[in-house]
């Protein structure tokens, strides 16, 4: 048997059932209030303070602005930082960003720093309204179909005069 401390009571519980002599051993717990516990009743009493609401007006070019910014503070995750470089977005409604991702797991990591985000290009816009939608939209074709490596090589070709040259010049090719 030994006693465990849950929330400042002692409790004895057996170590294994089958053995019915057992020592006794106590595990002592501090009963004084922990820093998140402190921290959690400070956050709670912010959470009930109203807050005041800013809805200064921002263009597209701002919010690019604030966008890269945020990007640029996220140094510990470089993947991260990429996606965020190469996302497509827009601005809705004078404050809703509208961002396109053409996968699940690129919508997830952009969900994971939402909060985090929106307060930062909110400060930097002083506008505390902004919200986001993300979207999929996956790589199709006009026809509905996806499109194969060999079919998006292609296409890379045709669009870029300067990837063909370099293809050519390098020998590059599919594997």
């Amino acid at each position: 048997m030994f006693e465990v401390a849950t929330n400042g009571i002692l409790k004895t519980a057996p170590i294994n059932k089958n053995l019915e002599t057992q020592k006794k051993r106590t595990i002592a717990y501090p009963i004084t209030p922990s820093i998140t516990g402190v921290n959690r009743n400070k956050n709670q009493d912010q959470a009930n303070t109203p807050v005041e609401k800013r809805e200064v007006p921002f263009t597209i070019e701002d919010l690019t602005t604030a966008w890269n910014d945020f990007t640029k503070s996220i140094n510990d995750n470089r993947g991260l930082q990429n996606i965020l470089y190469n996302v497509a977005y827009s601005l809705e409604n004078h404050n809703c960003i509208h961002v396109i991702v053409v996968n699940q797991i690129l919508k997830e990591e952009i969900l994971h720093i939402q909060d985090r985000m929106l307060d930062f290009i909110g400060k930097k816009l002083n506008n505390n309204t902004i919200t986001m939608t993300i979207d999929i939209v996956e790589n199709k074709t006009a026809n509905g179909k996806f499109l194969t490596r060999e079919e998006k090589y292609k296409q890379m070709l045709d669009k870029s005069k300067s990837f063909a040259l370099l293809v050519k010049k390098f020998g590059l090719e599919l594997e």
